[in-house]
């Protein structure tokens, strides 16, 4: 398991010395530190009123129009820069709060730019030009963020890798796996022998390498980790071998085979074309349209809108502290006065003008190279919460981010593991169950491997009778201590299950339709057939997860249904839904189970066929010694006596008198024998 360690936690140090100025909110420094320089500004501007009315309008005018242009573009300043960061955290995370923000800052840097606008026209004439592109601007940006957002919600606009990979590559990969699905069911349902063996060994290492290749391409496609690159130039050589090894087979396989095998390199060669131009798309900095876009557009914008204000800000206050040393020159009796407010105003800035560039400049630059780490696919980077307010909050949920990220990163490389290992076993698992001869070890392994790779508490094996129903053959619930049917030797007491109706349950859905069935939280009507008989007394406090998979041969109707309830978290052992991979894995081996036990059950066929055989056999040889004794000179002999010693006693023979009811003896007299002959 990889392991994360956070370069950067928090500026503890910084949050000690200054907690109060830390914890004030951006826009809270703002309205103090130039309300108290606008205060100085007026204070100075009634010391000099009493020396010069030119000094007083001139104070007025700061007072009226350069302070609050001033406020207007620091104010403006502070909402883009929250607007920008909410829009680039929404295309980053993807979270609805981002987007929400981005609204309210958006609506706010509206108003400060109306606002603005409207003083404009008591500004310079360089001072409205400024305006006037930056109301040029912000329309120009007004207009990105909702083709930003429209690119960033649909993941095939955004990512032109998956784009190609889910459109192109993943279809022509599904064909090959589905016809190396047929050629190895053909080929496990060939005469055993030493070739069959060993091309049905190179199908199943060719379609396990071939799997693995598209996993490991989906994976990289998914995270851009330069390690799922890597596994997936491994899986593509080893895929390449396991073909080669394999097509050179061909002239042993029969035409109907070698037609499977024909599909399969038609969609192999297609496929194989596709990775190059994934991996060149994801090696660009085009791999994320809606980051291309923001990054090409959206923040050259941003930082020419910031740039602007800037330059009305600096030259607003540049206008005031000229005002104020004007002011201050024409000031005649209140001179060392209105010199000593116009210095402390001045060093008052120039204070404000540092303290805001080193709390919020400073942290939004840094905030922004982290951004750009992370950007460029390093997860390990963490900001520093150097304060209270926005930006601090912007830098702890910019963390967060980043933490999820790596979560999602680890899952994915489980999820991978798990398909992999799962995918090394189940096809020797599948030659197992078709080699087993016991038919009640046969059943019981289906269901005992079922349970192991799903972690499922309970399964039950059903099979289709002739009358229609399905049985209940194999029960095992481990959680009751239940093991009903197979090698047990205990019968399973349970009745059939009807399958007139589809909507009777789930598992006779599974068995009707021949589809997974696959629920979250399965609650039973009443009955067995939805969960497993242990949960019969009392089904609707046993809410469980359910899986009923059809065992269906490659050609044919199903034979019956195994199903699975209670899968559990391996690590919590809390009951959980089905996962989808594993379903994916339990369709290919219901697959195996259902060739498997239809191998057994022809192999017995044939059997009671032979015996059939041998009994008419049997028959036929007692009927022709029959017929050679009866056609014999001997037995012509004795037959002709016969007939001559029965007709000499016809003549012989006198009548007797009728019975009387005086003599019933008479009656009952024996009568002559013939002679023997």
């Amino acid at each position: 398991m990889t392991t994360y360690t956070t370069r950067v936690v928090r500026a503890e140090d910084r949050g000690r010395h200054a907690p109060r100025l830390s914890s004030m909110q951006v826009w809270t420094k703002l309205i103090v530190g130039l309300g108290a320089l606008a205060a100085l500004t007026v204070l100075a501007v009634v010391i000099g009123n009493s020396a010069s009315v030119s000094a007083g309008q001139k104070m007025q005018r700061a007072g009226v129009l350069q302070v609050p242009a001033a406020v207007s573009a620091s104010r403006a300043q502070a909402d883009l820069r929250g607007m920008s960061g909410d829009l680039q955290a929404y295309l980053v995370l993807g979270q609805p709060e981002y987007r929400e923000s981005y609204s309210r800052s958006a609506a706010a840097v509206a108003a400060d730019l109306a606002a603005l606008n409207g003083l404009s026209q008591g500004l310079g004439t360089g001072d409205r030009q400024h305006v006037s592109d930056l109301m040029a601007a912000f329309d120009r940006w007004s207009k990105l963020p909702d083709r930003l957002f429209a690119i960033h919600d649909n993941r095939v606009d955004r990512e032109p890798a998956f784009r190609l990979l889910s459109a192109d590559a993943l279809p022509l990969a599904g064909v090959v796996l589905s016809e190396s699905n047929k050629l190895i069911d053909t080929l496990s349902r060939g005469e055993p022998s030493p070739g069959n063996a060993a091309v049905l060994a190179d199908a199943a290492r060719f379609q396990t390498t071939f799997g693995a290749t598209v996993s490991s391409l989906q994976a990289y496609v998914g995270t851009r980790d330069p390690g799922f690159r890597d596994e997936f130039l491994a899986n593509l050589g080893a895929n390449n071998s396991s073909w080669d090894a394999l097509y050179s087979q061909r002239p042993s396989l029969s035409p109907g085979q070698q037609s499977i095998l024909d599909q399969m390199s038609a969609g192999r060669q297609a496929f194989v074309k596709m990775p190059d131009q994934i991996l060149e798309i994801l090696a660009s900095d085009q791999w994320r349209q809606d980051l291309y876009v923001y990054r090409n557009e959206a923040a050259p914008l941003a930082s020419q809108m910031l740039g602007i204000l800037d330059e009305i800000e600096t030259g607003q206050r540049n206008s005031l502290q000229s005002g104020l040393g004007q002011g201050s020159a024409t000031l005649t009796n209140s001179r060392w006065a209105a010199l000593a407010v116009g210095l402390v105003a001045i060093l008052f800035g120039l204070g404000m003008y540092f303290f805001l560039r080193q709390s919020i400049g400073g942290p939004i630059r840094r905030l922004t190279r982290v951004a750009e780490q992370v950007q460029s696919g390093d997860l390990t980077a963490q900001a520093v919460v150097e304060s209270h307010d926005e930006i601090g909050t912007l830098a702890e949920t910019f963390n967060r981010m980043t933490r999820y990220l790596r979560r999602t990163l680890l899952q994915t490389r489980r999820e991978k593991k798990r398909a992999d290992d799962l995918l090394n076993v189940v096809i020797p698992l599948g030659m197992q169950l078709t080699a087993e001869k016991d038919l009640s070890r046969l059943l019981e392994n289906i269901v005992i491997q079922a349970q192991t790779f799903c972690h499922a508490t309970c399964g039950v094996l059903y099979l289709r009778s002739d009358a229609g129903h399905l049985e209940p053959i194999v029960v095992r619930d481990d959680a009751a201590g239940l093991a009903l049917g197979g090698t047990t030797g205990r019968p399973v007491a349970y009745e059939p299950i009807p399958l007139d109706d589809p909507m009777y349950s789930l598992t006779v859905r599974a068995a009707w339709f021949g589809t997974t069935v696959n629920v979250p939280d399965a609650v039973p009507s009443g009955a067995l057939n939805y969960v497993s008989p242990a949960f019969v007394e009392n089904p609707y406090e046993n809410n469980t997860s359910f899986l009923a998979i059809p065992l269906r041969p490659s050609q044919g109707q199903v034979m019956g249904v195994l199903q699975l309830t209670g899968a559990q978290d391996p690590d919590t052992l809390q009951i959980v839904p089905f996962d989808s991979h594993l379903q994916q894995m339990m369709d290919s081996f219901s697959l195996l189970a259902a060739a498997a036990l239809e191998a057994y059950l022809r192999e017995q066929g044939l059997r009671e066929q032979i015996q059939q055989l041998r009994i008419e056999i049997d028959e036929v040889k007692r009927q022709q010694q029959v017929k050679e004794i009866v056609g014999s000179d001997f037995f012509q002999d004795l037959q002709a006596k016969a007939r001559s010693v029965r007709s000499r006693n016809a003549r012989t023979e006198e009548p007797k008198p009728p019975a009387s009811a005086d003599n019933p003896q008479q009656n009952s007299a024996p009568m002559a024998s013939a002679p023997s002959s």
